[in-house]
């Protein structure tokens, strides 16, 4: 596989330590709790907006030690919020951030719990944000979400090792918002506002401000914005034409994404093409609300096929096959869809989490991609892609 992208990447690797990939590195990702191999890491182009993620100093209602711990990269680069005395919020915030209008952000954050093990995260002011909805508190003793601002929010709690979690909130703006900070303050006895002690608090580190209704593998930050590219994997050239049958053929793959939240683009799990969108054999979630998986086979420019193999979800198996006048595609064990008329596009690569022309990327990862120079009868696709 021929893997590219101008820019380092993160990723966790099999000790479940979050890691540095350099340009052009491919980035196989892991659960950071068991070390499972989750295959190869597929995202698009994003930016992280928090200039100095590993370096707030922006406090409410207390003060800052740094270099205190142990971070989820192995560096002892995290630091304590240390609450002080007074009555209100105990929080470390971001500088102020400029926001979009009618656009999704998700934050995310670092958080381990030390003497306070309850948190708040919160988006700016609250006119700033559809139905006001921008915030959400996390158990860091537990690892949960244990309150949502309402329906207009999202949230998650993923769990690192050292009893670290990354907490996730996303929401969208209104249509012109005003400059504000991301707050992360401590939680204590139902309530972000409470007389401080002097000395409880907890840890943080990496935080991230993405324009996305998802987040993505964190991107450090040192002075100023910065940026990760996108990723694009493809099998090209005699590597590809040494096991590709024109004639007929199936691919296998075992694909996971972070959410199935609607996006504005497609969803790719990989294409066979040309390089164009004229030819090609692609499988994808499409665009918007629309979560349906379809198998999307073009000719010359013409449609040969779209399959509808059923709804996308976190984790799919899906197998797809092709040959003259006989498509099929089936998805976690579905019975598979199918399309008996067409002919078979003429194509030379295979790009991997991408699209035909190697836009649209998964946003996941790719565990295991398989082909057979056959076209498998429609039970062993079923029976390969049970889950």
């Amino acid at each position: 596989i021929t893997f590219t992208r101008a820019s380092t990447g993160t990723y966790v690797n099999s000790d479940g330590v979050l890691q540095s990939a350099t340009t052009n590195e491919a980035r196989f990702d892991h659960n950071p709790t068991t070390g499972e191999s989750l295959g190869l890491l597929v995202e698009e182009e994003r930016t992280n907006l928090i200039t100095t993620s590993e370096a707030l100093a922006n406090i409410t209602g207390g003060s800052i030690t740094n270099n205190t711990t142990t971070a989820p990269d192995e560096l002892v680069t995290a630091d304590t919020l240390i609450e002080d005395t007074s009555t209100g919020s105990h929080s470390v915030n971001t500088a102020s951030i400029i926001w979009a209008g009618n656009t999704a952000y998700t934050f995310t954050f670092f958080l381990k719990a030390n003497t306070r093990s309850q948190a708040t995260i919160t988006l700016g002011t609250s006119s700033n944000w559809v139905n006001s909805q921008r915030n959400a508190t996390f158990d860091l003793s537990t690892g949960t979400v244990i309150v949502t601002a309402g329906s207009s929010v999202t949230a998650s709690i993923e769990p690192f090792l050292n009893g670290w979690y990354r907490c996730r909130l996303t929401a969208t703006t209104i249509a012109a918002p005003v400059p504000s900070t991301v707050q992360t303050q401590m939680y204590v006895s139902g309530s972000a506002s409470y007389t401080g002690n002097g000395t409880s608090g907890l840890f943080f580190w990496g935080a991230q401000l993405e324009a996305g209704a998802f987040p993505t593998s964190y991107i450090p930050t040192t002075t100023a914005t910065a940026t990760r590219a996108a990723d694009v994997a493809s099998i090209t050239g005699t590597a590809f034409s040494s096991f590709y049958n024109q004639t007929q053929g199936t691919v296998f793959a075992d694909a996971k994404v972070t959410t199935v939240a609607p996006a504005t683009s497609l969803t790719s799990v990989f294409a066979l093409s040309d390089g164009t969108t004229s030819n090609r054999i692609t499988v994808y979630k499409r665009a918007n609300a629309d979560t349906s998986t379809r198998l999307d086979v073009s000719t010359s420019g013409s449609s040969v096929a779209f399959i509808n193999a059923g709804t996308f979800s976190v984790s799919n198996l899906i197998a797809a096959s092709y040959r003259v006048d006989d498509f099929a595609i089936s998805l976690n064990g579905l019975t598979p869809g199918t399309d008996t008329l067409g002919t078979v596009p003429t194509v030379s690569r295979l790009n991997v989490g991408g699209y035909a022309d190697s836009t649209f990327p998964l946003n996941g990862t790719i565990k295991r991609l398989t082909y057979w120079p056959v076209r498998l009868a429609d039970p062993t696709l079923q029976a390969i892609t049970q889950p």
